[in-house]
């Protein structure tokens, strides 16, 4: 089972380059194995796969690999952005939306224990982040006045540091603290791999049924997270108090 985290730097290649000059942090993660490597139809031009979801945002590029995923074909741009995806599939296909989220169970910095993908009793987003993540960081002071801004409206922030050290995140938070409950990720059975985070920052808004109605990855917009959640709790709102 996977269960360790690191910065991507050298493991891959080019890629990694994108990826830094966009302000997103690779995970890599131990290898799974990837029965479906059939030959995919094969255009000459394609927008890569592994790097879309790591927020480079540089279009479509020469194909040099592609993949089928559950009958589903998926093109990448280099070797080790079809490596990437070989690891971890899980962090690169497309899932439909609204779907179940993760049954993963958590304890706070607070001792207090949340479960994820089951009914709950207000709207969550929850954060992937990390101490050494730069674009993690810049997010948090709009994520500090979302949760002010509906907190009493419904709405429950969750960040979840993917830290290997407790204590650095518990140091970072002193001097930085947050008005939402943080939670280190366990080590065995983390929850970035049970929700397919490949690259941070990464957030995904979770209903009162406990299903996930709506991601970013890679290249998060916060404005584009803040739209969202004002919108599904004005239609909770209309639902409630018709006119």
């Amino acid at each position: 089972m996977m269960n360790t985290i690191r910065m991507a730097t050298l493991v891959l290649g080019a890629t990694v380059c994108l990826a830094a000059l966009s302000g997103i942090t690779a995970i890599a993660a131990p290898g799974i194995a990837f029965a479906e490597n059939e030959k995919a139809g094969t255009p000459e031009m394609a927008v890569c796969r592994t790097c879309e979801m790591r927020g480079s945002g540089h279009g479509e590029e020469n194909v040099v690999a592609s993949r089928m995923h559950e009958g589903e074909a998926y093109h990448f741009c280099s070797g080790p952005c079809a490596e990437a995806f070989d690891a971890f599939p899980a962090g690169y296909v497309r899932l439909p939306l609204p779907r179940p989220a993760p049954a993963v169970a958590l304890q706070t910095l607070g001792e207090t224990e949340i479960r994820l993908g089951e009914a709950r009793d207000d709207l969550l987003l929850v954060d992937f982040w990390a101490t050494w993540c730069k674009p993690c960081i810049k997010a948090m002071p709009k994520l500090t006045k979302l949760h002010r801004d509906y907190a009493d409206d419904g709405l429950t922030i969750l960040g979840i540091s993917i830290d290997d050290d407790p204590k650095k995140v518990a140091d970072f938070l002193e001097k930085k603290p947050l008005p939402y409950p943080v939670a280190i990720d366990a080590k065995e059975e983390p929850a970035w791999a049970a929700f397919g985070v490949a690259a941070i920052p990464a957030m995904y808004l979770i209903d009162r049924e406990g299903r996930i109605v709506a991601e970013w990855k890679g290249r998060v917009e916060v404005k584009d997270v803040i739209s969202k959640v004002e919108k599904l709790l004005a239609e909770e709102t209309s639902t409630e108090h018709p006119e």
